[in-house]
């Protein structure tokens, strides 16, 4: 089914972070948008408002009823349960049927792809990225993995621009429908193991994303990933650089500093060293994620001005280092962090940046609300 044959398109899973981009720009390309999710939130609320049809009741077959087979696209996601009755009627029917990733893949086919894979430090990077590209004269289109501060949402939608920024997930190996222009590789850490069975299927899959860039483009790798392994033997030739704090990364940060409140850090690359960098979140993480974009954005030869006052201007991900509150008597920070490696680094931004605080930590997968008696 080509996509300017579509009418209708109808997601399973609409709340989800990614199906919501998703929503938002087909909605964006004048298509007729609804969908089901098991619960409102925030989120769902906020699409119904932009005028998007969302139901919380799974309607089985009486669903078929409300959308035209020839001319309706059928998304969905992996975390949508096997035996779902609406699910389970497209299926019978055979309608045009195909998982977020498919979707997402489709169209990044048509446009300059930017995709940010990794375990952990994917979203922030991506949105920076996005945030990078959209204040340069050719924009960009973006799906990210969380709320930009800076755009407030997860979607970026510019139809005049050939470029977008991609978050590729590895879970359910999503990632892998994609092929890139340009990729970063900020971890393999061991996780969604429900999906991979151990470490090694993982790093498969990142071998496997990696052969799929665009082999005149370029892959910027944090170098504290070890590619000796056997399985990175049968890697393609697309260039490679990498990244991080490491002494023997190629584009080196260092001098990670905090001045009257503001981070600052330097970068040293194989040509050339850039001083006083301002990053507008703190953190030795996300000062990796940001040098990151800084080397490929200035191996594509972006303005450097343009990437210094993108950086001091980024405010980060909702839930990811996320002030609630900011004042002398107390400071109150959300994050989504929950893989072990993710806690340390944020633990670690916490000490380094709020001194001199008594630290309280309440872990919850569940969003936090700050009480009004604060």
């Amino acid at each position: 089914m080509k996509f300017n044959e579509i009418h209708t398109v109808y997601f399973i899973g609409i709340g989800g972070i990614g199906m919501s981009a998703l929503a938002r720009y087909f909605k964006s390309q004048g298509k007729v948008v609804s969908g089901y999710d098991k619960t409102e939130t925030d989120l769902t609320i906020q699409l119904v408002k932009e005028g998007i049809e969302v139901h919380y009741t799974d309607l089985g077959d009486e669903v078929l009823k409300k959308l035209d087979k020839t001319t309706s696209l059928i998304i969905y996601t992996p975390a949508v349960p096997k035996d779902h009755g609406e699910l389970n009627a497209f299926l019978r029917e055979d309608y045009n049927l195909i998982k977020r990733a498919k979707a997402l893949g489709i169209i990044s086919s048509e446009l300059e792809t930017f995709a940010v894979a990794g375990t952990h430090g994917k979203t922030t990077t991506s949105t920076l990225l996005s945030w990078v590209l959209s204040n340069t004269s050719e924009k960009c289109n973006a799906f990210v993995g969380g709320i930009s501060s800076n755009f407030n949402s997860n979607t970026l939608i510019e139809p005049n621009s050939k470029r977008v920024v991609v978050e590729a997930d590895e879970f359910d190996r999503s990632f892998l429908q994609l092929d890139p222009d340009y990729a970063i590789v900020t971890s393999m850490d061991a996780d969604h193991l429900d999906i991979y069975g151990d470490g090694s299927h993982l790093l498969e899959s990142f071998r496997d994303f990696m052969n799929r860039v665009d082999e005149k483009g370029l892959i910027v790798i944090n170098a504290n990933l070890d590619l000796t392994n056997k399985l990175f033997e049968s890697l393609s030739n697309t260039k490679r650089i990498t990244y991080g704090t490491n002494q023997n990364a190629d584009w080196r940060a260092e001098n990670l500093r905090y001045d009257n409140e503001r981070f600052l850090f330097d970068i040293k690359s194989p040509q050339k060293e850039y001083k006083n960098i301002e990053l507008g979140i703190p953190g030795a993480h996300n000062c990796e994620n940001a040098t990151a974009v800084f080397a490929l954005l200035s191996e594509l030869k972006i303005n450097e001005e343009i990437l210094r006052k993108s950086f001091a201007s980024f405010k980060g991900v909702q839930r990811r280092f996320d002030f609630q509150i900011r004042r002398e008597d107390i400071v109150i920070i959300d994050d989504y962090a929950h893989h072990p490696t993710e806690i340390e680094a944020f633990l670690s931004a916490v000490k380094n940046c709020i001194r001199q605080k008594k630290l309280l930590l309440f872990f919850s997968r569940t969003s936090f609300h700050v009480p009004e008696i604060f």
